[in-house]
């Protein structure tokens, strides 16, 4: 998985993530960001938000790793990734995530051949 990034205003961070052929925008606060680049990445069930992904790398270990879940405002968000089929940049919020989280767990498993 690839995470880019492409504004930075009033305390949120927009970007993408890729993830195969499928691409999805980002939300994140500004403070503690994950560098841009290449992830490993994994299902994972976080107590607090279900059903997410997990990303790390060489940089950031397993054990450290960030959540990508569902949520649309920076509310949603203590430094987590959330995803989205849509973003407004001046609202500075994601829309579809659920959706977006949805797909992208299945595209995951389609990359990985589970079930398919």
């Amino acid at each position: 998985m690839e995470l880019r990034r492409f504004s930075t205003k009033k305390g949120s961070v927009l970007g993408i993530v890729r993830h195969g052929k499928s691409v999805y925008f980002t939300l994140e606060p500004e403070e503690n960001l994950l560098p841009e680049g290449a992830y490993n990445v994994e299902e994972y069930y976080s107590q607090k938000n279900g059903k997410c992904l997990l990303l790390w790398n060489e940089d950031i270990p397993k054990s450290r790793g960030f959540e990508i879940h569902s949520g649309n405002s920076l509310q949603h968000t203590k430094g987590c990734i959330l995803l989205g089929n849509s973003c407004d940049l001046v609202k500075r919020t994601i829309s579809g995530s659920r959706k977006a989280l949805k797909q992208l767990l299945e595209d995951h498993d389609k990359i990985l051949g589970i079930g398919y």
